[in-house]
């Protein structure tokens, strides 16, 4: 690990001063579980952390007028215990019991995951299928960001180098709805998947048809994958077994995986079409549509 500067500002200030002046080599770091890593395996090289520990009113959830919003130094393990997100977004506590350790998350913060860019990272996909966004702020200027948007590639997103995410927004469904995530893990618990799905089903209550979908495959790309085209085919169509079928062959055409020490490419799409359907049979089933050809 290389020698660096450590900034503990007290504000959001002072924190987007001393990036804004530093931006070439400052890092903003929170929880410290993913960036530290980097810089561990040299990966990482900045001359200067910008902790954000002393920073105010930067963690918390509320929700209001049908949204969730959290802040982004809220840490994984308290989003994973909090009731307000049991009761509008299951979904994202199922997701956080299975991140790493309880080590990690006790440790990890929901704006870091966010914005470390890490495709192997699971929150990042369950947020996405949850059309969750992101708030980013400058000492000049604050933008809001789909997070299906944010992604580039490895560990690049489309944030400047001188925002700091704030908060990150997650809308309430009006509608009835169901989200399911599943992976699958090579060896230990605190592994990277060899693949990971998102998915959620919003369901017309009239003609029990599909409203929306989402889909989301991580560990299988270079960033988390919102399969677009693979949504495209339920949306708007009466959930059945052959379409979920034919749901999950698409989501696998649009992986882009790597042959490692987690399995061959090959492998990987062949278990992307088997997780997506799961999960997809799962959110269906939760709906109560296990007596429509399901």
């Amino acid at each position: 690990m290389n020698d660096f500067r450590l900034e503990s500002p007290n504000s959001r200030a002072a924190a987007l001063a001393l990036i804004a002046k530093h931006t070439d080599s400052a890092r903003l770091i929170s929880g410290g579980t993913g960036l530290i890593n980097l810089m561990k395996q040299r990966l990482a090289f900045p001359e200067m952390l910008v902790s954000l520990h002393r920073v105010p009113d930067l963690a918390g959830i509320t929700v209001d007028d049908g949204v969730i919003t959290i802040g982004a130094l809220t840490r994984l393990a308290d989003l994973e215990r909090d009731s307000a997100i049991r009761e509008h977004a299951p979904m994202l506590c199922a997701t956080l019991t299975q991140v790493a350790s309880p080590r990690v998350r006790a440790m990890a913060t929901v704006g870091g995951a966010v914005a470390h860019g890490d495709p192997h990272q699971d929150t990042p996909a369950a947020l996405i299928a949850l059309d969750a966004s992101a708030i980013a702020q400058s000492s000049s200027s604050e933008r809001e960001i789909a997070l299906h948007e944010l992604y580039l590639d490895y560990y690049e997103t489309t944030l400047e180098p001188n925002e700091l995410i704030t908060e990150v927004r997650i809308p309430v469904s009006a509608q009835p709805s169901a989200a399911a995530f599943i992976k699958f893990l090579p060896r230990s618990a605190e592994d990277y998947a060899t693949v990971a799905v998102a998915t959620r089903i919003d369901l017309d209550p009239q003609t029990r048809a599909c409203r929306q979908c989402r889909i989301v495959l991580g560990s299988v790309g270079s960033t988390p994958i919102r399969s677009t085209a693979a949504e495209s085919l339920l949306t708007d169509s009466k959930v059945s077994a052959e379409l979920i079928e034919q749901t999950a062959q698409r989501a696998a055409e649009d992986t882009d995986p790597m042959s490692d020490t987690r399995g061959s490419a090959e492998y990987k799409r062949d278990m992307t079409v088997v997780f997506v359907r799961r999960a997809l049979l799962q959110a269906a089933r939760e709906l109560g549509l296990a007596g429509d050809n399901v």
